[in-house]
């Protein structure tokens, strides 16, 4: 019994790196120990972050393949662009919560860095410079101040705003 509570943490990560690791081989994406390093600085698992709420979703819900069909119609989309789906990316960019405010304008925000952080610089890029200027520039605004741009500089999207 407690080497299966364990082992529980375990699978999950691991589950989640052979995740990443298939999608950066489909998109482009950054690898999977590249990510791994990008989402604990900017969704770090300590529980006194509010931020660590958000992974804790993440995890739960887009990071398992299971989840899918019990998700609601704007998280499938996320889901789906999580896995390099182009046409669910323009769907995720231009949901009813873009650029609103309170709670599910903060959600969509935080879902725009985790589509940066998956998808990589260059995938994200590509992606976004098909949107029209106001997608930009609510993603921009999304994303501008939740982004250590000096340590992490993803020049490609960057150069879109």
């Amino acid at each position: 019994m407690i080497f299966k509570f364990m082992a529980i943490p375990f699978l999950r990560s691991f589950g989640i790196l052979l995740i990443f690791g298939m999608l950066s081989t489909i998109t482009f994406a950054a690898s999977p120990t590249r990510f791994q390093k990008l989402y604990d600085h900017y969704f770090p698992k300590k529980p006194e972050s509010v931020l660590s709420g958000y992974r804790k979703w993440f995890d739960r819900t887009v990071f398992n393949p299971r989840a899918r069909n019990d998700l609601s119609e704007n998280d499938r989309k996320l889901y789906d662009a999580v896995r390099g789906d182009p046409a669910a990316f323009h769907a995720f960019v231009h949901s009813n919560y873009r650029g609103g405010s309170g709670e599910f304008g903060e959600t969509w925000s935080n879902e725009c860095v985790l589509l940066l952080l998956v998808l990589g610089d260059e995938r994200f890029a590509h992606l976004l410079a098909q949107e029209d200027k106001k997608t930009k520039a609510l993603v921009r605004d999304a994303i501008f101040y939740s982004v250590d741009w000096r340590k992490h500089p993803f020049p490609k999207t960057r150069n879109l705003f």
